[in-house]
């Protein structure tokens, strides 16, 4: 992959172009505006050369913001600003990684582990969400958040219930205070000047040179301004970036 990236500029592809690649070991988005199809050519034809193979379950022409795509177990695409509602381009955790997610936490909260004591029980969860929590902390992750949050809440609670046999859903006995405070329970929430270079990179390169854009309700464009984003997202980009992975 890297003789592939390194030919690709050598070869004046990226300047002929307009495309730049962004890429993690084997994993890379072309990022470029109106010669998609060419570049996604010229990429099957240096890949061919360098005997590479080309996963053609993920290699597609995606032009964002009509569509979305997924990269390092985020999508980039159209996001809304909880703030102001406003329309911009940038990352949140992709659907896949949140159920992911989700289906563990039930497992290691299922009825058949109800043996094993309370503070073990919530030292794992806290390992496999802060690990989360540390990865997934840059773009829009606040609705990703609070999926998981009440999920790991919920589930919890019935183990709980299950472990000290308590009828019912277990709300007043073991409310969320309980959880957290009592308990020690890693809650997701945005860290401070949370950074992950390559993430804010492929946001910069889907909107390089234009300012961020802003939609109506139906989806179509109706200008440009920076009152619309938020503020770790403010270089996100415009519509019509054209990418291929």
């Amino acid at each position: 992959m890297r003789r592939f990236v390194k030919g690709w500029k050598t070869g004046g592809h990226e300047p002929r172009l307009g495309a730049r690649i962004v890429n993690y070991a084997d994993d890379f988005v072309i990022c470029c505006r109106g010669t998609a199809a060419e570049a996604m050519t010229v990429m099957r034809s240096m890949m061919s050369r360098l005997k590479l193979t080309v996963n053609e379950t993920k290699t597609r022409k995606c032009r964002v913001p009509e569509e979305t795509f997924d990269f390092l177990g985020h999508t980039f695409g159209r996001n809304y600003s909880p703030r102001t509602g406003g329309a911009y381009l940038g990352a949140k955790p992709s659907g896949k990684k949140i159920q992911r997610l989700c289906r563990a936490i039930s497992e290691m909260t299922g009825r058949g582990r109800t043996l094993i004591p309370v503070e073990q029980q919530v030292v794992q969860l806290n390992q496999k969400l802060r690990g989360w929590n540390n990865y997934f902390r840059v773009g829009t992750v606040s609705r990703a958040y609070n999926v998981v949050n009440q999920h790991v809440t919920y589930r919890l609670r019935q183990w709980l219930c299950a472990k000290h046999k308590v009828r019912g859903p277990g709300y007043s006995r073991f409310p969320d205070r309980y959880l957290y405070q009592s308990l020690g329970l890693h809650k997701l929430q945005r860290k401070a000047r949370a950074v992950s270079v390559r993430v804010n990179r492929l946001v910069r390169e889907l909107g390089a040179g234009n300012p961020p854009a802003r939609f109506d309700e139906r989806g179509v464009e109706t200008g440009h301004g920076r009152d619309n984003v938020t503020p770790a997202d403010e270089r996100a980009g415009q519509q019509g970036k054209q990418t291929s992975t």
